[in-house]
């Protein structure tokens, strides 16, 4: 089973329904256990545990800064 975690943006109802819809599609595979990880610009990315997830599908950020952070870059998708 894969272990994968939806960051959305909780800061508006667009990064909301995002976060829905990533994981109404991705819940539909049977190996998958997907997680959602309400977050928003700022937020300490290590108390998140990211760490024990395969994947990380971040939607309605925008900001390049996520995609070089240590934690997160190499399960980013």
């Amino acid at each position: 089973m894969k272990k994968i975690a939806i960051m959305y943006h909780r800061a508006d109802l667009d990064g909301v329904l995002s976060g829905a819809i990533a994981y109404d599609n991705l819940v539909k595979d049977p190996l998958n256990d997907v997680y959602l990880i309400s977050s928003d610009y700022g937020d300490d990315f290590k108390s998140m545990n990211l760490d024990k997830y395969e994947k990380i599908y971040m939607v309605d950020f925008s900001d390049d800064w996520i995609l070089t952070h240590p934690i997160i870059s190499k399960r980013v998708i």
